[in-house]
């Protein structure tokens, strides 16, 4: 009877230990800031690299999120966020709409859709789009931002447009805005020896706020671009 009582004594205060031990190791598992600003425990320990791109994440909305953006001359163009992918540490993000066709359906030989990924990894956000009529960027593959997400971050990045040409862009997050909701960030990129410019506004969990670049029409070059209509856009009820 003793000895009964003795091994069930240790058996308890092993349970206690180990429970103990356990609930250590959790708490030191760090937090990681989610895309309604709290925080939730990762499935595991977080390198550097990611925990960048959860924050880049964040700028981003969640599946199912629909944009209506109206601008220049009429220009309008709506979209999908059709699905998000994680794969270790790699967000992928892909998009499908459509551009308003001002011709009313006579242009019957456009193709008036448009695809857009983005792809998030290693502290930087990368566009990659297929379309032939939006009021973009003449660049096909972009990185739109990097971290740190602050005030005078600048990159230096090799693009293409849709000749093939290659150019230098100059960027740089120009200014960071908060309000009580969310914070937005201005990112200008200059092309080295040109002219040609392009900003963006970035809404944390929406993307893409207001976008502008310089066009060139028969000679005559103007600002020109579009903004989001906040009262359309969202998920459907």
């Amino acid at each position: 009877m003793q000895k009964t009582k003795t091994i069930l004594i240790i058996s308890l205060s092993l349970s206690v230990f180990l429970s103990g031990c356990l609930s250590g190791k959790r708490e030191q598992i760090p937090e990681v800031p989610g895309r309604d600003g709290k925080t939730t425990p990762p499935s595991g320990n977080i390198s550097p690299a990611n925990n960048e791109s959860l924050r880049l994440a964040g700028l981003l909305p969640k599946e199912g999120f629909t944009w209506y953006y109206n601008g220049f001359a009429e220009y309008g163009h709506r979209m999908t966020l059709a699905s998000v992918e994680n794969k270790q540490g790699v967000y992928t993000y892909k998009i499908e709409g459509v551009v308003d066709d001002p011709s009313g359906g006579e242009a019957k030989n456009r193709d008036w859709s448009l695809r857009i990924t983005y792809t998030v990894a290693n502290g930087t956000m990368i566009q990659e789009k297929k379309e032939s009529t939006m009021l973009d960027s003449k660049f096909d593959r972009l990185e739109i931002i990097k971290t740190p997400l602050e005030k005078g971050t600048a990159w230096k990045q090799q693009v293409k447009d849709k000749s093939g040409a290659t150019a230098i862009l100059n960027c740089k997050i120009e200014g960071v805005r908060t309000t009580d909701e969310s914070d937005f960030y201005t990112v200008l990129y200059r092309e080295e020896d040109s002219d040609y410019y392009e900003k963006r506004e970035i809404k944390e969990g929406v993307g893409i706020f207001s976008f502008e670049k310089l066009l060139s029409v028969d000679g005559n070059s103007f600002p020109a671009g579009y903004n989001l209509n906040e009262e359309a856009s969202g998920y459907k009820k």
